[in-house]
């Protein structure tokens, strides 16, 4: 793997470095998640007051420590941070959490103490993840060195971000509604590790399908967009920017001590590396949700079949609102349905059948549609009531889904009757969402993540009259600079074949 980073996802031996004995203290909470989840690895708390945690044998120094021991996990205040980095190097440790915050966060003082750790993580070969971070989840393995609360459910989700709170606030909201996650990173600070690294290690990583991040801003955006355009066309990367405003940006500052940076530059690197950019942390999940687990659309036409008008009116106009378009039907597949419908129901798309649609219904509506050669995708649809059983409705989605090649992206709209719906579509891989307007959001990423694909696969052209020669030196002439002004930009337009309107640069 990418970067020495295996340690913490699949380490041998983990030392908790300043590791408590008493309930209400973070580090206890990491040393008791480290015990819950079934890894199999040695847990070697470090505190030279308590003789044993939980059952586990307490050291006084981590020289003590017996191998194996490949990862620490330290808890101290910030100024014993550089000693314990050294103590650790030692050791022979070469990854490292740091869970402790104080550092750039907090101001130049922090961040000088954050530059002398980052000198010494070198020194030894070492890599860190933090400081002030939440720590790191792989659900495979079982290795938790957080203090969340709860895991999420085994699927194909990589999450990464560099706020340990939304890292957090994900997995509690998740851990129910059997959304899968192979494995997630909270970096903090980004001292060492980065989003690009982590990005780097997961496309290597067989548990992990797609790769879903929460950044506030990136350190090096030439080496982002290297390794994204190398990772994109096997495993889509989702990505949420926080501060994307002024004032998002000046509350991403205090936040880390990052600073956000322009946001038309993000836009412009992910449109081009193959990002699939959404709008905030729900969609994140939807989008990543489908990503890992359907199909992608070979086509913008959708189908819409529902027991409701109102969900289906919704989900119409998300579906314009999002690049796509209602599928034709054809008249053989609208004359199917009709044998088997009410005589009220609508057999156009949208497919209405009716508030009393049961599961063989939908069975029979989804599949004909399904194999409508003129439909791409599905929505089906339900609002719950008393008459219809939500679950067995789901296995019906189930089994057409199961069915055909084609994505089916389905919407219960409801929360308290649906949990067992939720569990059998999730379990067998079709994604279900209680709005109908996220139903064309996802898709609409879907369809533009399988367009870039298709856009990438193809051999670059270039314009007649490109002079490759020219553009390298123009380049090479203007290394170093912090901007091409338009007196650079028009000549380099030039050799690439580009038609340029003739200028000259004024004298002042």
């Amino acid at each position: 793997m990418q970067h020495g980073l295996t340690p913490f996802f699949a380490a041998q031996g983990v030392a908790v470095i300043g590791a408590s004995a008493s309930p209400n203290k973070l580090s206890f909470g990491i040393v008791r998640n480290m015990t819950l989840y079934g890894y199999q690895g040695q847990i070697a708390p470090v505190n030279p007051k308590v003789e044993e945690i939980l059952g586990l044998k307490c050291y006084d120094d981590i020289s003590n420590v017996p191998d194996p021991v490949d990862l620490a996990v330290v808890v101290l205040p910030a100024p014993l941070i550089p000693q314990t980095l050294i103590d650790c190097g030692e050791r022979g440790i070469r990854a490292v959490t740091i869970i402790s915050g104080g550092f750039k966060e907090v101001g130049e003082e922090g961040a000088q103490l954050e530059k002398s750790i980052l000198e010494i993580a070198r020194r030894f070969g070492m890599r860190l993840i933090g400081p002030n971070c939440v720590g790191t989840l792989d659900v495979y393995t079982g290795l938790n060195t957080t203090f969340i609360q709860g895991v999420p459910d085994k699927g194909g989700i990589g999450f990464v971000s560099q706020s340990g709170a939304v890292a957090g606030g994900v997995v509690d909201l998740i851990r129910e509604k059997h959304i899968g996650f192979s494995n997630f990173s909270s970096l903090g600070n980004e001292a060492d590790v980065t989003e690009t690294d982590v990005i780097e290690y997961l496309s290597e990583d067989p548990h992990t399908r797609v790769i879903a991040c929460y950044v506030e801003m990136i350190k090096d955006g030439q080496r982002f967009m290297k390794v994204a355009r190398k990772v994109s066309p096997h495993k889509p990367i989702v990505m949420l920017k926080a501060g994307r405003s002024s004032a998002g940006a000046l509350a991403v500052s205090s936040h880390t001590g990052s600073l956000a940076g322009a946001y038309a530059a993000y836009q412009a690197a992910f449109e081009q590396c193959g990002v699939i950019e959404v709008d905030n942390v729900s969609e994140l999940f939807d989008v990543a949700m489908a990503l890992d687990t359907q199909p992608l659309p070979r086509g913008p036409r959708a189908v819409i079949i529902t027991n409701a008008g109102g969900p289906a009116a919704l989900a119409s106009d998300s579906i314009a609102a999002n690049g796509l378009e209602m599928a034709d039907l054809l008249p053989e597949t609208q004359s199917e349905m009709r044998k088997h419908l009410n005589p009220a129901a609508q057999v156009s798309n949208p497919i209405d059948m009716l508030g009393a649609a049961d599961g063989p219904e939908f069975r029979m509506a989804l599949s004909n549609a399904l194999n409508d050669p003129g439909v791409d995708m599905a929505i089906p649809i339900l609002v719950p009531q008393a008459l219809v059983n939500p679950a067995v409705v789901a296995q019906a989605w189930v089994d057409s889904a199961a069915e055909s090649d084609k994505p089916v992206i389905s919407c219960m709209m409801g929360e308290w009757s649906v949990g067992e719906a939720r569990k059998t579509l999730h379990g067998n891989h079709v994604p279900m969402y209680t709005y109908p307007e996220s139903t064309g959001r996802v898709l609409g990423a879907m369809l533009r993540y399988a367009r870039w694909l298709e856009k990438s696969a193809a051999p670059a052209g270039r314009l007649p009259g490109a002079q490759p020669g020219q553009v390298e030196q123009l380049l090479a002439d203007a290394a170093g600079a912090s901007s091409l002004g338009e007196a650079l930009t028009r000549p380099l337009r030039r050799a690439y074949g580009s038609p340029v309107v003739r200028g000259e640069a004024a004298a002042r």
